[in-house]
């Protein structure tokens, strides 16, 4: 039950009282949260440092691949440009007396241009060589 209150003082009181009870409330859950941080902190730094290693993994992985693929992607793009070439009027008459002579003459050697450091990342990607590629037509399905 509410009583009136006779004098200005004794509300003066109350009202200090109640809004220091308030204040405490507010700054304890602030306290609370900075008392939980310190104790989970090395738990947030751990998370931290997995996201970047994450991401610099990411990274590293996508240079892999792309410097992995870089000698197949430039041989295929040669390749192209020797089709576009042989589709020339020019080229496709002398085309036929060297196909009929022998369909193996022209041979290129894909895995010659790689180093090392290709065939590892080739390795490590799970690829086939690009000449195995060519051989059993997986092109499409490589790409």
């Amino acid at each position: 039950m509410l009583q009136p209150i006779n004098d200005i003082s004794e509300y003066k009181r109350l009202k200090d009282s109640l809004r220091d009870r308030f204040e405490n409330e507010r700054t304890g859950d602030q306290d609370q949260f900075r008392e939980q941080t310190k104790i989970l902190q090395p738990l947030i730094n751990t998370q931290k440092q997995t996201t970047k290693a994450i991401k610099d993994s990411q990274d590293s992985s996508s240079t892999a691949i792309s410097n992995a693929l870089l000698p197949v992607v430039r041989e295929l793009e040669r390749r192209s440009q020797v089709d576009s070439l042989m589709e020339q009027p020019f080229y496709r008459e002398e085309l036929p007396a060297i196909a009929q002579a022998s369909p193996d003459i022209v041979k290129v050697d894909v895995d010659g241009i790689l180093n090392q450091t290709d065939l590892e990342n080739l390795e490590d990607m799970d690829l086939e060589l690009p000449s195995s590629v060519f051989k059993n037509k997986t092109v499409e399905e490589t790409l």
